[in-house]
């Protein structure tokens, strides 16, 4: 009886090792395939802001045109 024990316990192991290994391989196998995924997240954040600020300078620059062409528009009046 004492040997099948034995057996059992030492085939339990066995399996609890294989499982351990198993799941070792695929933790380093998902940390393989996510190494670069910093480097491409912090790229498009990068080309999202680049593009805001593309945007905002587009905007700001007609907006400051059109007050300048205004502003000179007014000043021609007033002085003309």
């Amino acid at each position: 009886m004492e040997v099948v024990l034995r057996a059992i316990v030492a085939l339990q192991s066995g399996i609890a090792q294989g499982r351990h290994i198993i799941s070792e391989r695929l933790d380093l196998e998902r940390r393989r395939n996510e190494l670069g995924e910093g480097v491409i997240s912090a790229a498009i954040a990068v080309l999202v802001i680049a593009i805001v600020g593309a945007a905002m300078y587009v905007a700001f620059n007609a907006m400051f045109t059109s007050a300048t062409d205004k502003a000179k528009a007014k000043v021609d009046g007033i002085g003309g």
